[in-house]
């Protein structure tokens, strides 16, 4: 018994040690992305996003990875069409998420698949990481008497006789009061944006 004690016991420092070091690589990482892990919100960029989200009328597992286009070097992202529902209960669950070498998605609840996709499918993914072809029209012309500018002036505009240019553009509202029950929750990233973004995430 005490030698099985003093494996264990071993064995939980090395994972102390490797879960750190994890950690530091991490960190390393995000700097040399440019940001910390202090600094990490949902504005950060990322690669992968997936997670379930409830929030409001939102409730699915989001899928959403960014691809860099080969031509113009511009990220984008493609989000999973018909994503699953996740499950709301007080129980823990586990989603995964698995993408194999045919670029083939696989997402799991508790271990069960819910739901399957290919990343290049347009079918599966908006917008589509490979566009449908399209074909020039050679019969495709302006009409003579486009207009090539943004904006084009109305010659017939003008304005209204008791117009002040002076005039604030804010009045305030004097007679403007809360109501008495005022119980709007701010929608902030604890509660509201996908419960991480991952591979692999618990609820």
């Amino acid at each position: 018994m005490c030698i099985w004690i003093s494996v264990l016991q071993k064995l939980f420092k090395i994972s102390i040690v490797i879960i750190h070091r994890l950690v530091q690589i991490l960190a390393m990482g995000s700097q040399k992305a440019g940001w910390t892990l202090s600094d990490f919100d949902n504005g950060s960029p990322y690669s992968i996003m997936f997670g379930p989200d409830k929030c409001g009328l939102t409730n699915k597992v989001h899928f959403i990875f960014c691809h860099k286009n080969p031509k113009s070097m511009e990220y984008s992202e493609h989000h999973l069409k018909a994503p699953p529902v996740p499950k709301i209960d007080k129980f823990t669950h586990v989603y995964s998420a698995i993408i194999t070498l045919n670029n083939t998605l696989r997402i799991l609840i508790d271990g069960k698949e819910v739901k399957t996709a290919n990343l290049l499918s347009s079918k599966d993914f908006d917008p589509p990481v490979i566009p449908q072809p399209t074909l020039p029209d050679p019969d495709d012309k302006k009409p003579s008497d486009w207009d090539d500018r943004a904006k084009i002036p109305d010659p017939e505009a003008s304005k209204p006789d008791d117009w002040d240019d002076n005039a604030p553009q804010e009045i305030i509202d004097v007679g403007a009061v809360k109501p008495v029950v005022h119980t709007l929750i701010p929608c902030s990233i604890s509660l509201c944006s996908p419960k991480g973004i991952g591979l692999h995430e618990h609820s």
